[in-house]
């Protein structure tokens, strides 16, 4: 497939200062692609999400249209994308986190799963599919930054962010294409930042982190059961 050939830069639009932050980016089965990112400003309380389709151009190019705002799902103006991304049925499902009430101050914000019908085209075509997970199913504490991974056998696998004191991973998965969501576990102690979750070719996944007590340090752990069960140890990168 043609590389996107583009690159995408904090343009503060909504005059946030931090910019962007957890960017992420799907090239669906039509070659569209459709990228949505966040920006906050720092306060806690405003933090707003973007999506932005680009279609082929024929020459490998890409030709975006305008960003939208993703209307926030919950009651508070405050949601944040990713970094999970799959595309089914002809729609684009994205893993969202956000607040209810207060501010966001890591105690309080939970994963839902979102979709459009349009590759983000527009802003009023996002709907909300289902809550991933609330912050009693993850032990109560706050979830957020959730993977989403479609495993061989149709079911739907998310590894959600959660504060606990050494920083963990949650893992939820759905027999019903993300319209409900069971089984929530802890499955690994001391992992931090956005769950990046892979599916290997030959059925084994790794999920990919930072160690959750001593942060600069790279970590993968690996499921050779296809996310049935996790080691206690993980791979470090030196």
């Amino acid at each position: 497939a043609a590389a996107a050939n583009t690159t995408t830069t904090g343009g503060n639009l909504g005059g946030m200062g931090w910019g962007i932050g957890a960017h992420t980016v799907l090239r669906g089965a039509d070659n569209t692609l459709v990228v949505a990112w966040y920006e906050g400003a720092g306060d806690g309380v405003n933090v707003y999400s973007y999506s932005m389709r680009g279609t082929p151009d024929g020459s490998g190019w890409y030709t975006f249209d305008t960003p939208v705002q993703m209307p926030s799902k919950y009651v508070v103006d405050y949601m944040a994308v990713g970094p999970g991304i799959v595309e089914s049925g002809g729609s684009v499902y994205i893993t969202v986190y956000g607040i209810d009430s207060g501010t966001g101050d890591g105690t309080n914000h939970y994963c839902k799963l979102i979709k459009t019908t349009d590759k983000g085209a527009t802003t009023g075509n996002w709907s909300t599919v289902a809550t991933i997970a609330t912050i009693a199913q993850t032990g109560g504490f706050a979830n957020g930054e959730a993977s989403l991974t479609v495993m061989p056998d149709g079911s739907w696998l998310s590894q959600l962010g959660v504060e606990t004191a050494n920083r963990s991973r949650y893992q939820a998965t759905s027999a019903a294409g993300g319209a409900s969501w069971s089984g929530h576990a802890q499955v690994i102690d001391r992992i931090q930042n956005l769950a990046a979750v892979h599916l290997m070719p030959e059925g084994h996944v790794i999920s990919q982190g930072k160690d959750g007590i001593h942060g600069n340090q790279t970590i993968s752990y690996i499921s050779t059961d296809g996310a049935v069960t996790w080691p206690n140890t993980a791979a470090y990168y030196r």
